[in-house]
C-alpha cells in the first residue's frame, strides 16, 4: 500500500511539473492590463506582470529577470511602443505581441509575419476617438473600452491555448458582465459630484475617464507632451497654474497629483488658496497585482473625484 502510494505521488509531482513547464506562458506590460489577462485566465495560469510600484512605463528599464520573462513568453498584452517604449517587443520576438494602442504613425513597429504562429502583432482597439493627432495611451481608465479590450486578449487566448478556449470564453464573459457593472457605479458616482467644479491634473492622461464620464479638467502641471515624457513642472508652467488657481481658486476643487510624483511643487502652487492636493493613481501602484485590481483602481479614481469636489 505505502508502495503504491509512493509511485502514485511520484506520478502526480511528475505531472505537475510537467503541466507547469507546458502552461501558457503570458506577460503583461502594466497593473491594468495584468489584472484583465488575470481575470481571463482564472482556473488556467497567471500571467506576469512587467512594470511594478510606481515606475512611470515611460521611464521602464528591463532589468534581467524580465528579459528572461520576456523571451520565454507565448503571448506579450501591452498598450504600445509609445508608452511602455520599443525595446520591449525587441526582446519578445518569439511571444504572440497584442498592441492595444500602435504608435504615433499607426504601425506596430515590429515588423513580424502576421501569420506565423508565434513572434507576430495583433492590434487592440487603441483609435483616437478624440479626433487629435495622437491616440490615447491611456484606453484602460474607460471600462467601456476595456470590453473591446477584453475581445481582442480574449481571441489571442483562444488561439494561442485552444485547450483552454472555453475556459478562456467563459471567464471573458463574467468579466464584461463586471465591466459593465463598474461602468454603471463609476457613472452615478461622478453624477453625484458637485457640478460647475473643476481640477488640475498632473499631466493629460486621464481623456478616456473624462470623456466618458463628462470631467473636464482646467489644466496640467506637465503640458506640451501628450505621452507625458516630463517630469517635472516648469517655472515657467507653475506660474501660469498658480495665477489661473488664484483667478479662479472658489471653482477648482483640487490639483492631482501621482504617487511618485514630489507634492512640494505643487504646494507651492495652492499655498493661500482653498485648493486641495489629492492623489490620482491611474496605475493603481499601492494595490495588489491581480484580476480584482483594475476594478480596485477605478473605484480609487472615483473616490479621488469625490475627495476632490467635496465641500472643505
Amino acid at each position: 500500500m505505502k508502495k503504491t502510494l509512493l509511485i502514485l505521488a511520484v506520478t502526480l509531482t511528475a505531472f505537475a511539473a510537467y503541466a507547469q513547464e507546458t502552461s501558457l506562458r503570458v506577460v503583461a506590460s502594466i497593473k491594468p492590463i495584468h489584472s484583465v489577462a488575470a481575470a481571463l485566465m482564472e482556473g488556467v495560469g497567471a500571467p506576469s506582470l512587467l512594470i511594478t510600484g510606481a515606475t512611470n512605463p515611460h521611464d521602464y528599464q528591463i532589468r534581467p529577470s524580465d528579459a528572461e520573462s520576456l523571451q520565454n513568453a507565448d503571448v506579450l498584452f501591452w498598450v504600445g511602443p509609445d508608452l511602455e517604449g520599443k525595446s520591449i517587443e525587441a526582446i519578445a520576438r518569439s511571444a504572440r505581441i497584442v498592441t492595444l494602442v500602435p504608435d504615433e504613425d499607426g504601425h506596430d513597429g515590429h515588423g513580424h509575419d502576421e501569420h506565423d504562429e508565434h513572434g507576430h502583432d495583433e492590434h487592440g482597439h487603441g483609435h483616437d476617438e478624440h479626433g487629435g493627432e495622437n491616440p490615447d495611451l491611456h484606453l484602460w481608465l474607460d471600462p467601456h473600452r476595456v470590453e473591446e479590450v477584453v475581445a481582442v486578449m480574449l481571441d489571442a487566448l483562444v488561439q494561442t491555448d485552444p485547450d483552454n478556449a472555453s475556459t478562456y470564453r467563459a471567464n471573458g464573459k463574467a468579466l464584461l458582465e463586471r465591466l459593465h457593472l463598474l461602468d454603471e457605479n463609476l457613472r452615478e458616482r461622478i453624477e453625484r459630484l458637485e457640478s460647475g467644479r473643476s481640477y488640475v491634473v498632473f499631466h493629460d492622461a486621464y481623456a478616456s475617464f473624462e470623456d466618458r464620464y463628462g470631467l473636464r479638467s482646467a489644466g496640467a502641471l506637465l503640458s506640451g507632451d501628450p505621452h507625458g515624457h516630463e517630469h517635472s513642472p516648469s517655472a515657467h508652467r507653475l506660474t501660469e497654474l498658480r495665477e489661473l488657481l488664484l483667478e479662479t481658486s472658489t471653482d477648482i476643487g483640487c490639483v492631482f497629483i501621482e504617487p511618485a510624483f514630489d507634492p512640494a511643487s505643487a504646494k507651492v502652487l495652492t499655498e493661500g488658496t482653498d485648493v486641495k492636493l489629492v492623489v490620482l493613481d491611474p496605475l493603481g501602484t499601492d494595490i495588489p497585482a491581480g484580476a480584482d485590481a483594475y476594478f480596485l483602481m477605478m473605484e480609487n479614481l472615483a473616490a479621488s473625484f469625490e475627495e476632490c469636489f467635496a465641500t472643505p
